[in-house]
C-alpha cells in the first residue's frame, strides 16, 4: 500500500510531510531560533533535533516523519 503523508497547519500551510520533526520549543531562546533561521533548508530539522536534545536530553519523545513514515524519536538516539 502506498502512503503519502501531507501536513496541514492551522496557519493555512500544508505540504509533503517528509523528514519533519514536531518538537516542544517552549524553552528555546532567541539564539536557538537564530540557529534555526540560519540553517540551510536541508540541515534545519537536524539543528532542531539538536536543540531539542539540549532541553530534553532523555525524557521527551519527538515525532518525526522520515521517508513518509511516522516514527517516534527519542532524543538520546541520533538520526541519520
Amino acid at each position: 500500500m502506498k502512503i503519502e503523508l501531507t501536513y496541514f497547519a492551522v496557519d493555512g500551510n500544508y505540504g509533503e510531510a517528509r523528514e519533519m520533526a514536531v518538537l516542544n520549543t517552549a524553552k528555546w531562546t532567541g539564539k536557538d531560533w537564530q540557529r534555526i533561521h540560519e540553517a540551510s533548508d536541508s540541515e534545519r530539522v537536524k539543528v532542531a533535533v539538536e536543540l531539542d536534545k539540549k532541553y530534553f536530553p532523555v525524557s521527551q519523545a519527538c515525532f518525526l516523519v522520515l521517508d513518509r513514515q511516522l516514527v517516534t524519536f527519542f532524543p538520546d538516539k541520533s538520526i541519520k
